[in-house]
C-alpha cells in the first residue's frame, strides 16, 4: 500500500507545478503514471475488502450492490473519456476546451494564445484571418495579465504580437516590462 502511495506522490510531483515549472498546463496525459499508484492502493484495498467480507478472492465484487455501484460509475467515467478524446485534436483545441471550462487561469490563457500566435497565424494564409487570430491572441492576454499581472511571459508574447502589427509602442511596454519582471529571461 506504501508503494502505491509513493509512486502516486513522486508520478504526480514531477508533473504539479510545486518543485520546479514544467511550462505546460497540468492535463491528463501527466496523471497516467500516478495512476498506477492509484490502481495498486485500489487493488489492495478491494483485497482488505474482500477479507473483512469473508468471501474467497473477489466474489464480492459480483454482488448487486456492489454491480449498482460500479457499473453506472463505469459507463458515466467510460463517457467522459470518450467525450474528452475528440479535445486531444491538436495543442489548439486542447487549450481552447479547457479555457472555456477554466476561463480564470492565466497560464491557460497564455497556452491558448501562445497557441494561437505561433502555430495558427504563420499558417493562416489570409491577411484578414491572421489579424482576427492576433487580436484574439491580444485579448487572451490581455486577459491573463489582468489576472496575474507579474506573468512575464505573458508580457513577452503581447510585446511579440505587437511588434508583428508594427504597433512599436504597445510591443516596447511590454517587452520591458517582460523584462523587469524575469530579468533573466531578456
Amino acid at each position: 500500500m506504501a508503494f502505491g502511495i509513493v509512486l502516486y506522490l513522486v508520478s504526480i510531483a514531477l508533473f504539479s507545478n510545486i518543485p520546479f515549472l514544467i511550462y505546460s498546463q497540468m492535463a491528463e496525459r501527466f496523471a497516467f503514471m500516478a495512476s498506477a499508484g492509484y490502481c495498486v492502493v485500489l487493488a489492495l484495498a478491494f483485497r482488505l475488502l474482500a477479507g473483512r467480507a469473508g468471501t474467497a478472492g473477489f466474489a464480492f465484487l459480483k454482488t448487486k450492490k456492489v454491480m449498482m455501484v460500479a457499473l453506472p460509475a463505469c459507463v458515466l467515467l467510460a463517457a467522459l473519456t470518450v467525450a474528452r478524446n475528440s479535445d486531444w485534436k491538436d495543442n489548439y483545441t486542447l487549450f481552447e476546451a479547457d479555457a472555456a471550462k477554466a476561463q480564470d487561469n492565466s497560464k491557460l490563457l497564455f497556452c491558448l494564445a501562445n497557441t494561437i500566435s505561433q502555430e495558427l497565424v504563420p499558417n493562416e494564409p489570409g491577411r484578414e484571418n491572421k489579424e482576427q487570430l492576433d487580436m484574439k491572441s491580444i485579448e487572451l492576454l490581455t486577459k491573463a495579465i489582468a489576472i496575474n499581472p507579474e506573468y512575464s511571459e505573458a508580457h513577452a508574447e503581447l510585446g511579440s504580437i505587437y511588434d508583428r502589427r508594427r504597433n512599436f509602442d504597445s510591443a516596447k511596454v511590454h517587452a520591458l516590462r517582460a523584462i523587469q519582471i524575469n530579468p533573466a529571461n531578456a
